[in-house]
Parts: structure tokens; sequence; C-alpha cells
């Protein structure tokens, strides 16, 4: 009888003991909420100047060469467009060509 009564005690010790301590952690996250701050929207202009010394140096160098010289004045290409190879994308070459 007296070990009953002492297993009664001890798991009334931990029930206890263990609602205590859940309890604390809700007080403690509710105590470490995030407040939102809120402010005003502003439109604004933002520029930066980073200046820099030193040498650039391409990393490959490509040598072209042509069938033919001359001046070429107007090109049938704008920035973006794909050009297969072989198509020529100039349109008006000088009278030299």
């Amino acid at each position: 009888m007296k070990k009953k009564r002492m297993l009664i005690v001890l798991i009334a010790t931990l029930l206890i003991g263990g609602g205590a301590v859940v309890a604390a952690g809700q007080s403690q996250t509710a105590s470490t909420a995030q407040v939102a701050e809120t402010g005003e929207v502003t439109l604004a202009t933002l520029s930066s100047v980073v200046e820099s010394s030193g040498s650039v140096s391409p990393e490959t160098s490509l040598t072209l060469s042509f069938g033919a010289s001359g001046v070429v004045s107007k090109v049938n290409v704008t920035v973006g467009d794909r050009v297969q190879a072989g198509r020529g994308a100039e349109a008006d070459r000088g009278a030299a060509l």
C-alpha cells in the first residue's frame, strides 16, 4: 500500500512539473512576440559612384578577316537579335566594296 501511494505522489509530481514547464514556455513565447514596424513609403532617386583603377584585358581574343574591304553603313539587326552563321547582317556596303 505504501508503494502504491508513493507511485501516485510521484506521478502527480511529474504531471504538475510538466504542466508548469509548458505554462512557462507559453508565457515566454508570448512575451517575445515580434512587433511590426510601419513607415511611410517615399519616392527617391538613389545613385552611387564607384571609382576604381587598374587594367582590363579580355579573357579571349579573336582575329577577324573578311573577303572584301570597305565600310558597312547599315546593319539589319538590333540588339538581342539572333543571327545564323553564314547569313550576312549587313545591308548596305559602301561604294568601295
